[in-house]
């Protein structure tokens, strides 16, 4: 059995590997993998590999120094499986390419490099969508003109100057022309959820992001109660894959254990498709509360027990009672019209909170208590 490699050879011509390629070695326990990246060409689906090896000046050795003898060419298993196109979509001008493996967005191909057909004409792609992350298992075209319900949609891929790539670097092969599912038509209510104030719904097929309806047109209940909607908006729930979402801003925020429903009636503007078909009104359904719960805030115990000094005068002056009182290592807090404020620590003995300024700088009749570890009071009066 082998002791494991030490020592990692040069490349050489002679050796029959391009010249760029890198070669590692990693000791497991009493085995070795010795791993080599080859430059390009790439080794593709179906080629037939060998490798040899020539000892050199720095030959490979065991973990007892004993050099590895040349040998080869030995056949290699070639195990390359390149991605392929799995499912492919479109929803108005969104096109939508799933691949059975990882691809890279780092590098992608020109709109010029997909040919798309509507109904046998072709249908120019504006640009290849890149949302901005390192590797998917999707690409996303974007149609200069939207796809209406029941239209054929084709698909073909051309390499070009940047081809579409796996992660690790391997081409993508041209493909085409395959048929595109058109999943365009009537927008239905899929799913809704809130949170705090935002209410999302989403709409499948997605809804045209352009034709905004009116707040009017849908209903909220918490509770059983009615809420108001303030404001319609559709932006993207995915950046990735451009779906699309309905936002509607309640007046109210709700809380994390209340039972929310939206009912959507189509009013003047409605929703629509970005083929064109408009989408179907629904009544009440369920939404999911994913509002967080409420932090509670726990108050220290104020005991004031005695006036120390009543003040007059300045902001200047409520900070100089507030300086005296860090002085001797207080916690400070204070009530501005009622409401408990707490002011965060001392740094040398100096307020570091410009809050302190800004709530007493209006010079009203404020209060400021400043507690001595909630045990002893300063009270002062702006006027």
């Amino acid at each position: 059995m082998g002791r494991g490699l030490t020592s990692r050879p040069t490349l050489r011509e002679s050796h029959s590997v391009p010249s760029g390629t890198t070669i590692a070695t990693a000791a497991r326990w009493f085995r070795s993998n010795v791993s080599i990246r080859m430059a390009a060409p790439a080794i593709g689906p179906g080629d037939v590999v060998t490798m040899s090896y020539i000892s050199g000046e720095t030959p490979l050795r065991d973990i007892d120094g004993n050099k590895v003898e040349s040998f080869g060419p030995v056949p290699v298993v070639n195990t390359f499986d390149p991605a392929r196109l799995s499912s492919t979509d479109v929803d108005g001008t969104v096109l939508f390419m799933g691949f059975d493996q990882f691809i890279t967005h780092s590098k992608l191909p020109a709109p010029a490099d997909f040919a798309v057909a509507v109904d046998g004409a072709p249908r120019s792609v504006e640009r290849v969508h890149s949302p901005g992350g390192v590797t998917a298992t999707f690409l996303v075209l974007v149609l200069s003109a939207p796809v209406a319900a029941g239209e054929a949609v084709t698909l073909s891929y051309t390499k070009g100057e940047t081809p579409l790539q796996e992660e690790y670097g391997d081409e993508i092969e041209s493909f085409g022309p395959v048929p595109v599912k058109n999943v365009g038509g009537r927008p239905e209510f899929d799913w809704a959820e809130v949170n705090g104030s935002t209410l999302s719904v989403w709409l499948h097929p997605s809804p045209d992001i352009g034709v905004v309806p009116s707040a009017a047109d849908f209903t909220v209940t918490v509770d059983g109660s009615n809420r108001v909607v303030d404001g319609v908006s559709i932006g993207f729930r995915s950046s990735y894959t451009l779906a699309r979402e309905v936002r509607l801003t309640l007046v109210e925020p709700v809380d994390s254990d209340d039972t929310v429903t939206v009912a959507y009636a189509p009013g003047v503007t409605p929703l629509r498709h970005e083929g064109g078909d408009m989408a179907r009104g629904f009544d009440r359904r369920p939404v999911a509360n994913v509002t967080a719960p409420a932090i509670p805030v726990h108050l220290p115990e104020l005991r004031p027990l005695r006036t120390i000094v009543s003040i007059s005068g300045s902001v200047a002056d409520l900070r100089g009672a507030a300086m005296e009182a860090c002085e001797l290592g207080v916690e400070i807090y204070a009530t501005v019209d009622g409401d408990i404020i707490p002011f965060f620590p001392r740094l040398h003995g100096r307020i570091v909170n410009l809050a302190f300024e800004e709530a007493f700088a209006d010079g009203l009749d404020d209060e400021l208590l400043i507690f001595e570890n909630c045990r002893t009071p300063y009270v002062g009066r702006s006027v």
